[in-house]
């Protein structure tokens, strides 16, 4: 079972390119319902509350160390609700130490598959400006035709996204692109270019103390589990190093939650490893609202499903002093 360590951000820690974990996003059905159940009954403080555009719904959360980002992609008329919605782990966003127009060079490099920068600008403006851009990694959870595709046309031009003006019949065609090149889950960089950087981090870090942790308790997200293949394993590697992993497979990196990479017959984001100041908040709280796995939890670890998204993995350890 996972468990929570001491993790010192030293020299060993610092990679050239990746500052850390930026956030991962859920893709769902009905994005509200588990924003709600994270927001309304976790007591989590919201990041960005959930909104409707015509290419996505979104709202998240904030961990601590990083946001979750619970989203449907596509128009809103595309949505379904039920009583057991299909969520999946997706979007793993990583922090660069650098700017991306020097982070492209260094993956192509390393001999790994990428796009190029895509911006997104804000066209509510006078003069639209960027709000961040990505860089779109290859092979880290899958390899697929549609992908080598999506990451080659991105290098035959310099493609500028218009934030959230994609018309629904676009909306459509733009979610099913995805979806065929990246069916296991999505990474990428994330570089912003405004509302995100130490400051506003520093201060949702402090939101999530003052509301003392939530239901949970929750101090910070310790680890972020992803499960590779053999073939998917090497391009994790070669975007890691020189980093290397601790005794348990963890990687860790100046901010934020560790890496940890395990054996899987299918790659994607196995769980969310979230460290709390008192376990036994955490299980009363969980117990409470009939979401801990009673048999999978140990006394140093707990787990838990959500009902409305039974293939969500959340894991609790106690946070180290």
């Amino acid at each position: 079972m996972p468990s929570e360590s001491n993790h010192s951000t030293t020299a060993a820690n610092t990679h050239p390119f990746i500052r850390q974990i930026d956030h991962i996003a859920i893709r769902s059905d009905d994005p509200r319902t588990l924003y709600a159940r994270f927001h309304d009954d976790l007591g989590l403080p919201a990041f960005v509350p959930v909104n409707q555009y015509p290419t996505l719904t979104s709202g998240s959360v904030v961990l601590g160390n990083m946001f979750l980002e619970f989203f449907h992609f596509g128009p809103p008329d595309a949505q379904a609700t039920s009583s057991a919605l299909s969520s999946q782990l997706y979007i793993f966003s990583l922090l660069p130490q650098l700017a991306l127009s020097e982070v492209v060079p260094i993956l192509r490099q390393r001999q790994l598959a990428c796009s190029n920068v895509l911006p997104f600008f804000d066209t509510n403006q006078a003069t639209p400006e960027p709000i961040w851009a990505n860089v779109f990694l290859g092979d880290l959870f899958d390899s697929t035709l549609w992908q080598k595709i999506f990451l080659w046309s991105t290098r035959r031009q310099q493609r500028q996204t218009k934030a959230m003006q994609v018309s629904a019949r676009g909306a459509r065609w733009l979610k099913r692109i995805i979806e065929a090149a990246y069916p296991l889950g999505l990474p990428f960089f994330t570089e912003y270019y405004r509302d995100n950087d130490d400051d506003r981090r520093a201060a949702d870090a402090e939101r999530l103390r003052q509301a003392g942790g939530g239901a949970l308790g929750l101090s910070h997200v310790a680890e972020i589990v992803v499960g590779v293949t053999p073939a998917a394993q090497r391009h994790w590697w070669r975007l890691l190093q020189p980093l290397q992993p601790d005794s348990q497979q963890r990687w860790g990196f100046d901010a934020g939650p560790r890496l940890r990479l395990v054996q899987a017959p299918r790659p994607h984001i196995q769980s969310l490893v979230l460290a709390v100041h008192n376990l036994e908040q955490a299980r009363a709280a969980l117990r409470q609202r009939q979401l801990l796995d009673a048999t999978a939890s140990t006394a140093s670890a707990l787990e838990f499903r959500l009902p409305e998204a039974p293939q969500l993995h959340f894991v609790v350890v106690q946070a180290q002093a």
